[in-house]
């Protein structure tokens, strides 16, 4: 048997990736921290996620079909809380989603 990591997906030209919109809220100022939620959330969580900065301010999509609950991440020297604020359709034929989508679906791997 082998083993890849290859997902086969449909929809052909229309392929689509339902993500929630995730807000971050901390006191913390640390350039990183967006990335540390990302990696707390797949290690802990199994849940894929991409920092996506929208008028400045950083937000994840998070790879989840249902609502996030209020979630609180955090480590020796970090802290941050998650609200989810709802979901949005990526489409891979839209350059800007197609990034993301790239982004949420390397961080599963």
């Amino acid at each position: 048997m082998v083993e890849t990591n290859i997902r086969i997906v449909g929809y052909g030209e229309r392929l689509y990736l339902d993500v929630r919109r995730v807000q971050m809220r901390t006191s913390d100022t640390a350039p990183d921290l967006p990335e540390k939620a990302c990696s707390s959330l797949r290690l802990r969580h199994s849940l894929a996620a991409a920092l996506h900065l929208s008028n400045g301010a950083p937000q994840l999509f998070v790879a989840s079909p249902a609502p996030l609950p209020e979630l609180a991440l955090g480590g020796d020297d970090w802290r941050v809380e998650l609200h989810d604020t709802g979901q949005t359709r990526l489409y891979v034929d839209n350059p800007r989603d197609a990034q993301l989508m790239a982004s949420t679906l390397s961080s599963m791997i």
